[in-house]
């Protein structure tokens, strides 16, 4: 199981690598000046924001009753978050299922834990994108499309939504119509953790956009929240490996009525590789941190 998890590792951050050099190749064929101090200040503000990421599961896995210790949870979030750029779409749930026994974490809960996380994080992105949203859409005369959104998302965290699997027929639907979700407490509790999180994530992507284009004070909420919308589009189309392409191309829309497209393009396409090289210094660094904690434990 170590030599799959590491064979996994390895190949998630080369196919993280090659998405980066292609990448990079179309940004250097672009003419543009950085603004170094919002670039260094985004790449240092955003390793945190990945490990406040992690930590999300790990509150989750409390909540539903489990105590992990926290460093290798995240390790475990970590690994796995990265393989979601492997092809098939399903790697990053699928190793984390696996990886959780590590941790004391059956499968069922594993599962109940990554659906939580899932719909928390589509509910909270889909709130702070919203402003990035309504400034490229005609919906801000509709509110009601939002609102019946933000209520089927609300029913999908409701804590017996499984009940209605209970019709199924044999066991199965027995063992689904018998899951419990959190808490009303717990799930507002958690999804205020997931709005301040993806808050700082919009204020730090605030800062690359900064450092790429001198963007009014007017428009910043847009710009930052573009962000957000972004990553919801590659939530929701699950089959392609890491949201690549989806994310850039709303961010490059979202932010087309506010920035020229010149800038536009390098953004979009810049921030794939800012967040890819993030991701592999915060996996590394969470690697090496439960490596010498085991040492030092012995």
């Amino acid at each position: 199981m170590k030599l799959l998890q590491s064979i996994l590792i390895v190949i998630s951050i080369l196919f993280m690598l090659v998405l980066l050099l292609d990448q990079w190749h179309e940004i250097e064929s672009l003419e543009f000046k950085i603004r170094y101090h919002f670039l260094i200040l985004s790449f240092l503000l955003l390793i945190p924001v990945f490990f406040l990421d992690a930590f999300g599961w790990y509150l989750i896995l409390r909540a539903i009753g489990h105590k992990p210790p926290l460093l290798p949870s995240v390790r475990v979030w970590m690994v796995s978050s990265i393989t979601r750029y492997l092809p098939g779409g399903i790697w990053a749930y699928a190793s984390r299922a696996t990886m959780s026994r590590e941790l004391g974490i059956d499968l069922k809960t594993a599962l109940i834990s990554l659906y939580i996380e899932t719909i928390l994080l589509i509910a909270s992105s889909f709130i702070i994108g919203l402003p990035a949203l309504l400034s490229v859409s005609n919906l801000s005369g509709k509110i009601w499309v939002p609102v019946i959104a933000i209520f089927i998302l609300g029913l999908l965290l409701h804590p017996r939504i499984f009940s209605v699997f209970k019709f199924l027929p044999g066991d199965l639907g027995q063992k689904l119509g018998s899951l419990t979700l959190l808490s009303h407490r717990h799930t507002f509790a958690l999804y205020l953790y997931y709005i301040f999180f993806w808050i700082l994530f919009c204020l730090v992507f605030l800062f690359f956009v900064l450092a790429i284009y001198p963007l009014s004070s007017d428009n910043w909420i847009i710009a930052g929240s573009s962000i957000a919308f972004g990553f919801l589009l590659g939530f929701i189309i699950i089959f392609v490996p890491g949201g690549i392409g989806i994310r850039e191309s709303a961010i490059y829309f979202l932010l087309l009525p506010i920035i020229p497209s010149l800038p536009c393009l390098i953004i979009s396409i810049g921030s794939r590789i800012w967040v890819i090289t993030a991701e592999i210094i915060s996996t590394l660094t969470t690697i090496l941190v439960n490596r010498r904690t085991k040492i030092h434990n012995g």
